[in-house]
């Protein structure tokens, strides 16, 4: 069952688009908050249950830059908890 992911990011500013890739694959996109008391950088990303593969799957939380046509990704450190 498909559960939210969410975590916190260091070198990322609240704003930041971000990518979950599942398995090798962008499964979904999201940006970067702050919550409103402080803390630290945070995101919250959830992807459709059809991204999920049955056992382990793999995933990996990347900084979308340039524009539409261009994009690359960066790959982030995070500390992630499922839900």
């Amino acid at each position: 069952v498909p559960s939210p992911l969410e975590g916190t990011l260091s070198g990322v500013h609240p704003g930041q688009a971000l990518a979950l890739a599942l398995n090798g694959r962008v499964a979904a996109v999201s940006v970067a908050y702050r919550n409103p008391g402080g803390g630290p950088v945070r995101f919250a990303l959830l992807a459709p249950e059809s991204a999920f593969r049955t056992g382990m799957n793999s995933a990996r939380v990347f900084a979308v830059g340039g524009g539409a046509a261009h994009a690359r990704l960066a790959a982030l450190r995070t500390s992630v908890a499922g839900k």
